[in-house]
């Protein structure tokens, strides 16, 4: 809860950035934010429901078991979500165009959804290991990861990608992707280490 908390203050402040750029990005931002949902929520879908099997297998002290299904479950999640990550890439000119016919968002648009395959392969490993994790009682690490990287790359280096640097919005999705990813990494060493086989607490 704490952790969903600080990641809708971060997106509070991202918005806020975003809208310095110009009006075309913020209304880029938001179409590419809600077609974007379309594609990982499958990966959400999966994860959630193999979050529950992994957990009892956990509490039941089957953590090899658990193991195995969780990674089932992630190579399917990381197929899906990529396979669509990459159509919504292909076809994104198209289906912007279905909503607005400003070249700029447009523009702006497409060459999000293609850095967007890049955040995707981050998202996935993050929602996995992340939700993974604390399905099997190792909540803490998750929480502590999670703060640290929203605030320092997700909005501090997204910032100085997109404004500074003057990349704009897609400069700020690089940074997104960057957070997504780092933190995709520590959470799935995380998981790999075993470390959260002594933290079940489901029976």
């Amino acid at each position: 809860m704490s952790e969903n908390i600080s990641y809708s203050l971060s997106q509070v402040v991202i918005t806020f950035f975003i809208n310095q750029i110009s009006n075309e990005a913020l209304a880029a931002r938001t179409y590419c934010h809600n077609i974007i949902m379309f594609v990982y929520l499958f990966c959400l879908s999966i994860t959630q429901g193999g979050d529950i099997l992994v957990g009892h297998l956990v509490g039941q002290r089957r953590h090899q078991a658990a193991y195995i299904l969780g990674n089932y479950f992630f190579r399917w999640s990381m197929i899906i979500t990529l396979t669509g990550s990459i159509l919504l890439a292909l076809a994104g000119e198209g289906i912007l165009s279905a909503f607005t016919d400003n070249q700029d968002i447009i523009r702006m648009g497409v060459w999000v959804f293609f850095v967007d395959i890049f955040l995707e392969v981050g998202r996935t490993a993050n929602i996995f290991a992340g939700s993974t994790l604390r399905a099997t009682g190792d909540t803490v690490y998750p929480f502590v990861v999670g703060v640290i990287f929203q605030w320092s790359v997700a909005v501090g280096v997204s910032y100085v990608i997109g404004i500074p640097l003057g990349f704009g919005l897609v400069g700020m999705w690089v940074g997104f992707a960057l957070d997504e990813n780092i933190r995709g990494v520590i959470l799935l060493r995380r998981w790999r280490s075993g470390k959260w086989r002594t933290k079940g607490f489901v029976k």
